[in-house]
């Protein structure tokens, strides 16, 4: 009776440590950086982690309804990284995204990041990975950011205000389809959008 006892410990011990959970953290509403662990820096957290870690971070932002994923190769390695949000913090300017790289051994946290469009750009001439981000206010206000990704994470290079949307003119409008349409987005394009130097 006393090993079947101790067998049931250790079953228990061992169900327990498989259950993912992180402390409840508000870093990303006061604008600090959260507190990542070890899994998450060396690449190897699981699915289930990643949810877990997702779900105690973005639970202060948006209430906590479900969990929305997608996937985008941010870092242009052909791997589908995967982006997380809570669905009940969207709005028309988007939301707000956890950022997690594709690993052999699993995923590593990049960064948030916060978007209503999103596009990744090919790594330009000295290597560094640039994406387009867009978020709308409104009708017709929408802000377009340059983002380079480097090994600390997501930094704003350059932003630029259209007129976008339904209240929006005809021309900001057609350079918002250009930036996040199909077709391949130029440096003449980003120089007009963001100025001159940015490319």
């Amino acid at each position: 009776m006393k090993s079947a006892r101790i067998f049931l410990a250790a079953a228990i011990f061992a169900l327990a440590g498989c259950v993912h959970r992180y402390a409840p953290d508000d870093a990303l509403g006061k604008g600090d950086e959260p507190f990542v662990p070890a899994e998450f820096r060396n690449g190897t957290a699981s699915l289930k982690q990643v949810k877990a870690y997702a779900s105690s971070l973005l639970g202060y932002l948006g209430g906590q309804s479900s969990l929305e994923m997608m996937e985008a190769d941010l870092n242009q390695d052909g791997t589908r990284d995967l982006l997380v949000a809570d669905d009940s913090g969207a709005g028309s300017g988007g939301n707000v995204y956890l950022a997690f790289a594709k690993t052999p051994t699993g995923y590593r946290y990049l960064g948030d990041l916060s978007f209503g469009a999103l596009r990744v750009l090919p790594k330009d001439a000295s290597g560094k990975q640039k994406m387009l981000t867009m978020s709308c206010a409104g009708s017709g206000n929408c802000t377009v950011f340059l983002v380079v990704l480097d090994a600390s994470g997501f930094h704003e290079v350059a932003r630029a205000y259209l007129a976008a949307g339904d209240s929006g003119t005809n021309e900001d409008n057609r350079t918002a389809d250009e930036l996040f349409g199909t077709n391949q987005v130029s440096a003449a394009l980003l120089a007009k959008v963001f100025g001159k130097g940015v490319e």
